[in-house]
């Protein structure tokens, strides 16, 4: 049997990620702007809201894995994107620093610890749990959008 390494897999996560993302905002690039913020039932009452969650996350989870200075204050200022195109064009950017993170992973990499800071602590955490939870989470709003 070949085992596939950590690491491999998690480039492989970062790229479907991508692509889901990717087909994702293409379908939805026909929604008119009521249509992109109308009320839904789902967790998030809008497509809008939820796709922004989404890319506010992503962008908070992938600073903190780029050890950014201030993740959390990124996270706080994040404004909502307000129309289809644009949003899909900074998952897109997100997306890509996602990829170029997992590109440059390895074994060691994915066993690092990572301080991840929370509203009033900092989580201490391993890379690939990080990592796990973010396409987790990608994956679990995408389908609250389909």
């Amino acid at each position: 049997m070949n085992v596939i390494d950590l690491a491999a897999y998690l480039r492989i996560q970062a790229r479907a990620n991508r692509l889901a993302n990717h087909r994702l905002h293409a379908a939805m690039a026909e929604l008119t702007h009521a249509d992109f913020h109308a009320p839904r039932a789902a967790f998030f009452p809008s497509l809008a809201l939820t796709l922004n969650h989404i890319l506010a996350v992503d962008l908070y989870y992938v600073a903190v894995l780029w050890r950014e200075s201030d993740p959390r204050a990124a996270f706080d200022a994040f404004v909502p994107v307000d129309a289809v195109a644009n949003l899909a064009a900074h998952q897109a950017r997100s997306d890509a620093r996602l990829v170029a993170y997992c590109d440059a992973l390895d074994a060691p990499g994915c066993d690092a610890g990572i301080s991840i800071p929370r509203r009033g602590h900092v989580q201490q955490d391993q890379v690939a749990h990080l990592l796990a939870h973010l396409f987790n989470h990608q994956t679990h709003h995408r389908g609250q959008a389909h």
